[in-house]
């Protein structure tokens, strides 16, 4: 059985405390001179499949 009354008072605090999730009213803010960037303006690629034509590290030799 859970007590009522904890329930809400728990409620209440999640409900009060959603700024903590979220940029403030002047959007994200740097911290230690680290800004954030814009999701938008990095492109995206996509990784190619080189199979076989990957350079191998180590050198081969034949007896």
């Amino acid at each position: 059985m859970h007590d009522l009354a904890a329930l809400l008072v728990a409620f209440d605090r999640g409900v009060g405390n959603r700024g903590a999730a979220t940029p403030g009213v002047d959007g994200p803010t740097a911290a230690d001179g680290i800004g954030l960037r814009k999701i938008s303006a990095i492109p995206v690629t996509r990784y190619r499949y080189r199979g076989d034509k990957v350079p191998s590290p180590w050198v081969f030799e034949t007896a």
